[in-house]
């Protein structure tokens, strides 16, 4: 009877996540092609992944956990001084080589923050629902952020692509 439970579980979270990834697939193409829909998508993502650092940060001060808490708020930190920088360098100084080089940190910088979350999880947290939880969350934080790159690099790609038929 436990098989048969756990075959019809697995079977079912396979078609889930098969419609998962269906719709993520649609909702590129269609942001690949509209710039609004593009835009609104970054704001709906990078919403959530702030509100989920701001409940990180919260819970990491209310249980006095320090090391979450220094590893947050530095990650924090970091992001809002990279953003100006490449605010001043894109529209100061105009110089888009140290906007792409800070850009690239940043992206860089997001999955070490990430694993360095399930790594102080691992290690620190003694409550297994909360170590849980903070793998969890950051798996599905590495999983985005695989998304949003493998969409770069599908754009750039497509971009290469029109610039070679243009020659």
């Amino acid at each position: 009877m436990d098989a048969l439970i756990e075959a019809i579980l697995e079977i079912l979270l396979e078609l889930l996540g098969e419609f998962g990834f269906v719709i993520i697939g649609k909702i590129f193409d269609k942001a690949e092609t509209n710039q609004k829909t593009l835009k609104n998508i970054k704001i709906i993502i990078y919403s959530f992944l702030a509100i989920l650092l701001l409940i990180l940060l919260s819970v990491s001060l209310y249980y006095k956990k320090s090391l979450l808490t220094i590893l947050v708020l530095s990650y924090l930190i970091f992001i809002l001084i990279s953003y100006y920088f490449i605010y001043i360098f894109r529209n100061v100084f105009i110089r888009s080589i140290g906007e792409k080089i800070i850009r690239w940190s940043v992206r860089i910088l997001r999955y070490v923050f990430t694993i360095s979350l399930i790594v102080v999880g691992s290690i620190y947290l003694h409550d297994e629902v909360a170590k849980t939880l903070l793998i969890i969350g950051s798996i599905i934080g590495i999983i985005i952020y695989i998304f949003i790159d493998a969409f770069r690099i599908k754009k750039y790609n497509n971009r290469i692509k029109i610039e070679e038929n243009i020659e």
